[in-house]
């Protein structure tokens, strides 16, 4: 299988455990079976307009320190949701910073030509969903290639009551 090219699967890693947690529920599952899966997760830069000058946060100081924080998270998730470790060894876990988190993933999907991208929603509705524009909507619209979308832990309706 070394020279035969692999389909790449691409999971949108959050830092929230709730949305961590449909990704885990793919481990030995047929959707990855035999696939490069790639685990991206997208810390956003923000620029903020002082009187004197603009403030950027993380700097890049401190997103060296966010990003080793996370990749040996992002490390023992690769291990669960791609148990075998010949699989893993052409898995990829990758972090990286961006003013628009949403186009650096379909930036990724392009360079790399992904056959399928998977990312865990939260599915806010009404007036907390009226100002953002969630990522899956966006891949929805903009993805080069197919989009799976997945809901974190739900609640049932009795329960949001």
């Amino acid at each position: 299988m070394s020279g035969e090219k692999r389909e790449k699967v691409v999971l949108c890693v959050s830092d929230k455990d709730k949305l961590t947690q449909p990704l885990l529920d793919l481990a030995g599952g047929e959707l990855l079976k035999g696939k490069e899966v790639h685990l991206l997760h997208i810390f956003k830069q923000e620029v903020y307009a002082y009187e004197f000058s603009p403030f950027v946060w993380p700097d890049d100081k401190i997103f060296e320190e966010l990003k080793l924080n996370l990749q040996s998270r992002l490390d023992n998730l690769l291990a669960k949701i791609v148990p075998d470790e010949n699989e893993r060894k052409v898995a990829k876990a990758k972090i990286y910073l961006h003013s628009s988190p949403k186009q650096k993933i379909v930036d990724y999907l392009t360079e790399h030509d992904a056959d399928m991208v998977v990312v865990v929603t939260r599915g806010k509705h009404g007036f907390a969903g009226l100002f953002t524009s969630s990522t899956a909507e966006h891949l929805m619209k903009f993805s080069p290639c197919h989009v799976l979308i997945l809901r974190d832990e739900m609640k049932s309706f009795k329960e949001s009551k």
